[in-house]
């Protein structure tokens, strides 16, 4: 298998846009639940490995393909607070039950947050990577060994993650073994980012490569006018990817600074646009306040935030 290297997120999905432009194949699916959904045809390219040699420059920043920043941070939240139901279903209901597989308790089969959260899986890599930094068993795994149930209702895309650390410099490979290109691929790449970003974080250590294996990486047929939307976009308008620059801070700092956005989420709705600034004003680090501020001033097309991070986004 050979490995290609991209220099961030935008160049990657330049390749990945050719790619799929000379393939003019479709694969129809085997799941029969699909046949009746817009899953049932899909264009795929297979086993493909590749590295981002800049996983900070995660954001896709083409006009028709920028992720949105709202359900981005929902999901960033949703995973690190291990939150069921996800608190996208406030603001994205009709796209969270496309997304899910909804139970009649209003909550969802999994959450990539209680799969992190099982055997304490983050804390224990910590742990591992704190006493030996050159260990090559550090991995969360998010696909388990029920999932392969016949009648399993739904299971995780992502595999696995594995941190490897050399050189004072932390890598991530991920394994997906399934991958929407123009759903989950341009949110996936922020979440693995920020994912590798918080561990380098925790240990102290420099943010090293992302690496990438995409079993199936695809688009959906009823998602044909995008691929020809964005190969024009990025033919005439080719740009660098948008930063996102997560700050260096220990795992109970940013537990807590986390938990304080939360707290600015469920208080958003209902309090007076003063004493929202007082409790963004009250979290420690630039970041996480803008993090904060995406909930606080959602309905506000005016505000601007503190630091480049997050101005790109729609």
């Amino acid at each position: 298998m050979t490995n290609l290297y991209f220099k961030d997120i935008n160049s990657a999905t330049r390749h990945f846009i050719a790619m799929f432009q000379e393939l003019g194949n479709n694969v129809k699916s085997i799941n029969q639940k699909n046949q009746t959904t817009y899953k049932k045809e899909i264009v795929e390219i297979r086993n493909i490995f590749y590295t981002i040699k800049n996983p900070k420059a995660c954001i896709v920043s083409f006009e028709n393909n920028v992720p949105n920043r709202l359900w981005t941070m929902c999901e960033l939240l949703t995973e690190f607070l291990n939150l069921n139901p996800p608190i996208m279903i406030k603001y994205f209901p009709k796209t969270l039950i496309n997304s899910y597989d909804m139970l009649e308790d209003g909550t969802v089969s999994y959450t990539y947050g209680s799969r992190l959260q099982e055997y304490h899986q983050l804390l224990n890599v910590y742990n591992k990577l704190k006493n030996n930094l050159t260990s090559k068993r550090c991995i969360v795994q998010i696909f388990m060994p029920y999932d392969t149930q016949p009648n399993a209702l739904d299971v995780p895309c992502t595999v696995n993650y594995h941190f490897v650390c050399r050189n004072n410099k932390l890598d991530l490979t991920v394994f997906y073994r399934s991958h929407d290109f123009f759903k989950g691929f341009k949110i996936d790449m922020v979440v693995s980012s920020f994912v590798l970003q918080v561990m380098a974080g925790w240990l102290g250590v420099e943010v090293g490569e992302l690496h990438i294996l995409d079993s199936s990486l695809h688009y959906y047929k009823t998602d044909k006018n995008k691929l020809e939307t964005l190969s024009e976009d990025i033919r005439h308008n080719y740009k660098d990817s948008t930063p996102f620059v997560v700050p260096r801070v220990g795992m109970k700092d940013f537990y807590i600074q986390l938990r304080k956005v939360k707290h600015v989420e469920e208080l958003s709705n209902r309090t007076s646009d003063i004493y929202m600034r007082q409790l963004i004003e009250e979290i420690k680090f630039p970041f996480y306040q803008d993090f904060a501020r995406v909930f606080a001033n959602r309905k506000n097309t005016q505000f601007h935030f503190a630091t480049k991070t997050f101005q790109e986004w729609k």
